[in-house]
């Protein structure tokens, strides 16, 4: 990642904005900071602003990637996000998070369009387009779990 720019607070209120329409964030202690590279967020140190003459080829940590006017938090955004949000949060019961940590899209009744957090019980996993009651999944093919199982099934 040598094209970075760390945004200045005018770009961060503009985010921390749009999360807060989203879902609901009511926190105004949130501070985050944040450095774009192409389309892609970062969370980043404070600290890092001092070496901005130094080519990195990683730094922080994947938030968001910007598409267009919407913002779809990665699983760590939704994780870091989910603890202040009230709403466009779509819980999932054990057979649809399976199905979502695989990587298939998973149908909803929720009356939601744009994108969503999804849950199961206190964790987070990311978020997802909702769009003809269907929750389009993005996770990428190497984070994918493909044989997930939790103690409640060996009840």
């Amino acid at each position: 990642m040598q094209n970075f720019t760390i945004l200045n607070s005018k770009e961060k209120k503009s985010i921390i904005k749009d999360l807060k329409e989203c879902y609901g964030i009511k926190d105004s202690s949130m501070d985050l900071d944040l450095i774009k590279s192409n389309d892609k967020l970062y969370m980043i140190s404070k600290e890092l602003g001092e070496f901005r003459d130094i080519r990195f080829n990683n730094v922080g940590l994947y938030f968001a990637r910007i598409l267009n006017t919407e913002i779809r938090l990665s699983i760590e955004g939704s994780q870091i996000i989910g603890k202040y949000a009230t709403k466009n949060i779509i819980s999932l019961n054990n057979d649809e998070i399976k199905r979502w940590v695989g990587g298939f899209d998973v149908d909803t009744i929720e009356m939601l369009n744009g994108f969503a957090l999804i849950k199961y019980k206190d964790d987070f996993f990311g978020s997802g387009k909702v769009k003809d009651g269907r929750i389009i999944n993005f996770i990428p093919k190497e984070r994918r779990i493909y044989n997930l199982s939790y103690a409640e099934d060996n009840k």
